[in-house]
Order: C-alpha cells, then sequence, then structure tokens
C-alpha cells in the first residue's frame, strides 16, 4: 500500500542521549509545560506580553542566541461571576447554598427608548438565559434582573441567584454617558463590572457556536430567541469571555431559555434592604434579623435556595399564590395533629413522635419499634400501616384527611405554576408551613383579594422583631382603600415605631405573595407588582455618591417605574438638604404619586407640614405614633407607646429623645434655646407688631408671652439704643473687643428700664 502522507518524525537519539532525555524527562514536575523556537517568542509576546522570560538553550554558534525557550504554569483564572475553574477548591462541601452568576449585557439605543439585552450563565445549571427588554434611562428594569435572576429550568428545578459579575462594552473613549450610568447602577448593587472589548460582542460565528454548544438537533436560527438580537449579542460576549469552545466536553451539553419580566412582584434593591429580605453584612449570627433567616428552617442547600428564591420572586398569579397557601395549610395541620398524637400518647414530638412522607402512605407518623407499645391497644385511634425495620408507621383519621388534601393542592400547584419539581416543593413548604407554626405568635393565612384593592391587617406584626429574645412587640392595625386612604403619612417622635410600621406592611405584603402565613390576627391584601422603597441614609464614597444624591436617585427610580398597582413605602424623605428644599421635594413628590401614580404609598415624615396635603386629597389619611410627655420646671419625660392611631402629631420630641440618650445638660438647654428663637422667628414672620394680640392661635406667637405695653416701650427702648450705638464715634474702625465695650456701656446706662420690662429682658439674653 502506498501513501503520499509523511512518514512520522522520530527523534533520532543514541543510547545514551535516550538515557539522558529519559532521566529529564521524569525528573520534569507533573504539570510541566514548555514551548520553544518560535511558539516561544509567541507566547512571550502574547501571553506574558515581555520577551525577557525567554531564555535560549544551547551554546551560541556564529551569532546565533541559541534556541528560544520558555516555560508556561497551569493557572487556574477565576472571577466573582466566573467560577468553573475552581469550583473543586471552592465547593467541595456540598452545603453551599449560593453559586456565582455571570451575565453580559449589550445596549442599543435610540431617542426614544433602550433597549437591553442580557444573557446569564451559571455552571452547575449548565444553562444561559436571556432577557431583552425595554428600560429608562434610570436602568430599573436592569437592576431588579440584576439583583433577582432566576437560572429556571422551568419545567425542572427552579433555583435562585444573585448575579456576581457583569459583562460591558468597555467605552475607551470615557464619554459614553449611558455605559457610564448603567455602570454605576450595577456597582449600587455590588455587582462586578468589567469591561470587554467590542470585539468579543461580535456575532458572525454565534449561529455555529451555539449550535455546537446546545443540546438537540435544532438549529438555533430556527429558534425565537435567536430573534432577540440584543441579547444574542450579549450571549457572544459570554460564551468567548467563559471559553466554552475550548473544552470539547461542553458540545451538546447547554440549554436556552428565555426570562420575562412580568412573572413576579418587582422589588429595587433599596426594597431589599430596607425590608430585611436578605442577611446584611452587620446582621452577624443571628439570622432572624431578616426574612430569610427566619424562613429558611430547610435542611438541604436546595431548600435554601428555594426559599431565597421565593423571598426575592413573589408571585402575581393569585391561583399560584392561593395553592401555595392551601399546602401551607394542610402542613400546619398536619403538624398540629403531630402534636396532639405526641401529647395524646405521651411521646415527645420530633424527638419520638416523627411526622414523615411515604412514597406509598403520604404523610404518617413513625414511631421506634419499641416506643410503638403504647398504641398496641388503639388500633382504632392509631390504625397502623406497616411495621419495618427502622420503625412502626400509623396514621390518625385527620392525618390521613389532611396528607390526601396536601397531596392534591401540590399536583395541582404543579400543573398551574408548571415550574416547580415535587422534591423542591416538598422542601420549601414544609419549611413555610412549620415558621407559621412555631412563631412566637401564630401567624394566620392571608386572603387574597382580587375584586378590590386595599390592604386590611389587624394586629400586624414585624416577624423579625418579635423573634428577637426579650421583645414585646406592639402590634398595630393596617388599613388602606383605593381612593380614601391610599397614601398614608404617618408622623411622630423619633423612635416611636415609624419606620418599623411601614417596613413591615411591605414584609406581609411580600410573606402573601410568596404563599406564606402572616404575622397579623387577620389579613386581606391585593397582589402587588412592585414593591419600591426610600428608607434609610447613606452615602457612597468611594462610588463619588452623597447621601442626598443616593436619597435623590432612588426617589427618581421610584417615580419612573412604580405603577397604579405597586406599594411605595418612603421614609424620612428631604432629610439630606435644607428644611425648605426637603419639604418641598417632599410636598412635590407626594402630590406625584397621588396625582399620576395612584398606587399605595406609606409614607413617614417629620415634616408636619406635609400632612396639610390631605385637605387637597381625599385619597390622603394621616397616622401619628402615640407618645405620653410629663412637663416640669426642671425636668421633660417621654414614654414611647409605639401604637399608630389616627390624625397628626405636629412634634418630633427630638430633644426629649436627646435627653433619653444622656445628653449633657448644658447641651440639651441650648437647643431648647435654639429651638424657642427659632419659633420665634417664624413667628415674627407671621404677626407683624400691630397685629399683637389678634392672632388665633397663641402656641407658638412671640409676642403673646408679653403685654402690650411692655412691647411698644421695649420697642422704643431699642430704637434708643441703636440709635446712641449708630451715633458712636470711629464706630467703622473699633475692633471687636472696643465695640463689646461700647455696648456694654450703652445696656448699663438702659439697664434700668431692662430689669423693668419682661420684653427686654427676653430679647437681651438672647444675644
Amino acid at each position: 500500500m502506498t501513501s503520499n502522507s509523511q512518514e512520522k518524525p522520530e527523534l533520532q537519539l543514541d543510547s545514551t542521549s535516550q538515557s539522558g532525555f529519559v532521566d529529564f524527562f521524569k525528573n520534569l514536575p507533573k504539570n510541566y509545560y514548555s514551548v520553544h523556537g518560535d511558539d516561544a517568542k509567541y507566547v512571550a509576546r502574547e501571553v506574558y506580553k515581555t520577551p525577557t522570560v525567554i531564555k535560549y538553550l544551547g551554546a551560541a554558534i556564529d551569532g546565533d542566541k541559541g534556541l528560544p525557550s520558555c516555560t508556561l504554569s497551569k493557572m487556574n483564572a477565576a472571577s466573582p461571576g466566573n467560577l468553573q475553574q475552581v469550583e473543586d477548591m471552592l465547593f467541595s462541601n456540598s452545603d453551599v447554598t449560593s453559586t456565582s452568576v455571570v451575565m453580559a449585557v449589550w445596549l442599543t439605543s435610540t431617542k426614544d427608548q433602550i433597549t437591553v439585552g442580557t444573557s446569564f450563565f451559571e455552571s452547575s445549571s449548565k444553562e444561559f438565559g436571556i432577557c431583552q427588554f425595554i428600560d429608562n434611562d434610570m436602568y430599573s428594569n436592569l437592576e431588579v434582573y440584576s439583583l433577582f435572576f432566576s437560572f429556571p429550568k422551568l419545567l425542572s428545578l427552579t433555583i435562585q441567584y444573585q448575579v456576581k459579575e457583569c459583562l460591558i462594552l468597555s467605552d475607551e473613549t470615557g464619554k459614553d454617558l449611558e455605559l457610564s450610568k448603567m455602570a454605576n447602577m450595577l456597582e449600587r448593587c455590588n455587582i462586578l463590572v468589567t469591561p470587554c472589548k467590542k470585539k468579543l460582542f461580535n456575532t458572525s460565528n454565534l449561529e455555529q457556536d451555539l449550535n455546537r454548544l446546545l443540546e438537540g438537533e435544532i438549529s438555533i436560527a430556527a429558534r425565537n430567541e435567536y430573534e432577540l438580537k440584543a441579547s444574542m449579542t450579549s450571549l457572544s460576549c459570554l460564551i468567548q469571555y467563559l471559553s466554552l469552545l475550548s473544552d470539547e466536553s461542553n458540545a451538546g451539553i447547554f440549554t436556552l431559555k428565555e426570562y420575562t419580566l412580568n412573572q413576579f412582584m418587582r422589588l429595587d434593591s433599596s426594597a431589599v434592604k430596607a425590608l430585611n429580605l436578605i442577611p446584611g453584612p452587620g446582621d452577624g449570627s443571628n439570622k432572624s434579623m431578616s426574612l430569610l433567616g427566619l424562613l429558611d428552617r430547610c435542611k438541604t442547600a436546595q431548600g435554601s435556595r428555594l426559599i431565597s428564591q421565593w423571598i426575592k420572586q413573589p408571585l402575581l398569579d393569585v391561583e399560584s399564590i392561593n395553592l401555595r397557601k392551601l399546602m401551607d395549610q394542610s402542613m400546619v395541620n398536619m403538624i398540629n395533629e403531630q402534636n396532639t398524637v405526641a401529647k395524646n400518647i405521651k411521646m415527645e414530638a420530633e424527638k419520638k413522635l416523627k411526622l414523615e412522607k411515604s412514597s406509598i402512605y403520604g404523610y404518617c407518623f413513625r414511631l421506634s419499634r419499641t416506643d410503638a407499645n403504647c398504641i398496641r391497644n388503639k388500633q382504632s385511634m392509631y390504625p397502623e400501616l406497616s411495621t419495618q425495620k427502622n420503625g412502626v408507621y400509623f396514621t390518625t383519621s385527620v392525618l390521613r384527611k389532611e396528607s390526601a388534601s396536601y397531596q392534591d393542592y401540590s399536583k395541582k400547584y404543579d400543573k398551574t405554576q408548571s415550574s416547580l419539581v415535587k422534591e423542591i416543593l416538598k422542601i420549601g413548604e414544609t419549611n413555610l408551613a412549620f415558621v407559621s407554626s412555631t412563631a412566637p405568635v401564630p401567624y394566620v393565612r392571608p386572603e387574597i383579594c382580587t375584586d378590590e384593592r386595599s390592604i386590611v391587617l389587624k394586629n400586624s406584626r414585624h416577624p423579625c422583631l418579635e423573634s428577637q429574645d426579650d421583645v414585646h412587640f406592639i402590634a398595630n392595625d393596617v388599613e388602606m382603600n383605593k381612593g380614601k386612604s391610599e397614601f398614608v403619612i404617618i408622623t411622630g417622635p423619633n423612635m416611636g415605631g415609624k419606620s418599623t410600621y411601614i417596613r413591615q406592611v411591605g414584609m406581609i405584603a411580600l410573606m402573601a405573595q410568596i404563599g406564606c402565613f402572616v404575622p397579623c390576627d387577620y389579613a386581606k391584601i391585593c397582589v402587588f407588582d412592585s414593591i419600591l422603597a426610600r428608607v434609610g441614609a447613606g452615602d457612597a464614597l468611594m462610588k463619588g455618591v452623597s447621601t442626598f444624591m443616593a436619597e435623590m436617585l432612588e426617589s427618581a427610580s421610584i417615580l419612573k417605574t412604580a405603577s397604579s398597582n405597586s406599594l411605595i413605602i418612603i421614609d424620612e424623605l428631604g432629610r439630606g438638604t435644607s428644611t425648605y428644599d426637603g419639604f418641598g421635594l417632599a410636598w412635590a413628590i407626594s402630590e406625584h404619586i397621588i396625582t399620576k401614580i395612584g398606587c399605595f404609598c406609606l409614607f413617614a415624615t417629620h415634616f408636619h407640614e406635609l400632612t396639610q396635603i390631605s385637605n387637597e386629597y381625599s385619597s390622603v389619611s394621616n397616622l401619628h405614633v402615640l407618645a405620653n410627655t410629663e412637663e416640669s420646671k426642671d425636668n421633660s419625660d417621654i414614654t414611647l407607646l409605639y401604637k399608630i392611631e389616627s390624625g397628626v402629631c405636629d412634634q418630633s420630641f427630638g430633644i426629649h429623645v436627646a435627653k433619653l440618650a444622656k445628653f449633657p445638660k448644658s447641651v440639651v438647654n441650648l437647643a431648647e434655646r435654639r429651638v424657642q428663637e427659632l419659633e420665634s422667628f417664624e413667628s415674627t414672620l407671621d404677626s407683624p407688631r400691630h397685629e399683637t394680640g389678634t392672632s388665633g392661635d397663641k402656641k407658638h406667637d412671640f409676642y403673646s408671652q408679653f403685654s402690650e405695653e411692655d412691647i411698644n416701650s421695649g420697642s422704643i427702648v431699642i430704637e434708643d439704643f441703636l440709635s446712641a450705638f449708630a451715633k458712636t464715634d470711629g464706630i467703622d474702625k473699633m475692633t471687636r473687643d472696643q465695640i463689646s465695650s461700647v455696648v456694654e456701656n450703652l445696656r448699663s446706662q438702659y439697664q434700668s428700664q431692662i430689669d423693668k420690662n419682661p420684653y427686654l429682658q427676653y430679647v437681651c439674653n438672647s444675644f
């Protein structure tokens, strides 16, 4: 047989050279890579970016330096969103409850709108997710999407992951305003922004790349997802950044799913922080300070991930919400039956009497074979199902009924939602039911109303605060109705509970839409498409964003994205600037929400004048926090009652709270004097001298403290005093000390008149 192929190359080594080569090879490290000749020069230029790594082997002949050579080390590259090469080191513990997601974004903009194309990847699921949507100039939708993207195998396992890294087009000129704004938004969400060169967003080879990576035989060009051009552009960058094509084992193992934004309630990053949905950096070991920590009683990492997903993606479909609640109710009933049976047979629940799910009998009880003697003679009450090595299985009539109901609701939920599998559903739902049944005060199943927009909560409580040790939480009612009390202003003293009140309403609304029971005696809640918050004050010095600027950015985002079905929570808006500017902004924002958006809003404020907006709009109602004050000549005490009632509180009691904080007495006294002077100044502006005594409200009227005779005679003395001071020779050339001496001399001349006039005494003491 003849062949035109070249002969196989062979090493032309004698026996001595072969032995030397073998010894050299055996002594090399296990992971040792070397390149030589032109390859070494290429590696030095492209990998190391310097020629200094090249070494020349062999003796130089005729000016030749020798054979260029360099070595390579096998390196594991990683970033917050791309951990594929270091997963074995990081995730050797199978109980890891969170993984990393990398996202790529491509923008296309016109004069009227911005189209955002996104793609996501998480290695353990072997799945790409894409989404394309229209966004505003604040990138509000992108913020929500990046925070709460779910990598759904929508027909299988649904897990929630937070995005850790985002790939965007590199702004080489530094003049692209849209890229800059988007990068700032992502950084506010604590997402690493990785700029990529434009060549990575090239889609010329994307079709063949996806056909190679995706499972199935249908060409990507025939699928609807391929029509989302902006998302496909971002996906091209993602594939190249992750170097998925360099590994032959990646062929045909990935799936592609489209994600939409209208499946779940929208939560912005401020709402997540304000409602304490996930543990914060300052929570430490106290898990119950966040809603996730409170609800997560799961024994597996998969269950914990599912609970996290549900909290971040509350449902919008009423039927799905109610089915979750029916499953919760059945599980709660089964847990109650377990406690009843444990009490009757004198066995401790969980430790002795187990509630388990059998693939044959559904939910049933199990006792060890030794402990089962207590039910041997009670077959009518506790019929045995089977006896096995691990114990005796039995049931009751109540448990059999609830188990059947749970299985029925579970099947209906799977059919309706078609996005959860039974095993994960079992873990998650059991967890929510367990929290509902073991809370300090039992939770109730909320009623989801579809025919009206209203919130009615009786004795509502904050789920995290009431679970803290040594805390006696004061419950409060909530009632908001469309057109009557949809915009609620809450005033009252500092530390009185205003912030807690508005946050607990948001948390209860969210808990209702994830299918959880809520901490109330009674609850009727409508479905919200988003919860948006402007709560707390904090700046970002490293990002060049002041406290007030952060407040304004969040407020602008709320005004642009809220709908009539949203719930807005605002706490202390406008306190980061002057009182007048802050009040003006608070009034304007409130009026815009009332007239233009028309959604439910809870607004806690110290701008008591803002309550006057209820005189202009019937949909506004005023609430205040109760506090008792006891005034005496030498002291004043305040007792915070934490109870919310209808009406207005026209004081903030800030100085009272300062006294509770043990401020120095001199500081408190000075503060009281300055407050009185400020109130007197404002009253002076509103009350001309000739109208003294005619004002209807004397509470803060400066002149009401003195008789008209004292004021008139005192004013004459003041005019004489100022005239004498102005006539002093050389006053414009005097030093400060000299001027003070002149004032003291003039005051001594008028001292007898000052001593006889209370009005003059007050004026003099003010300086």
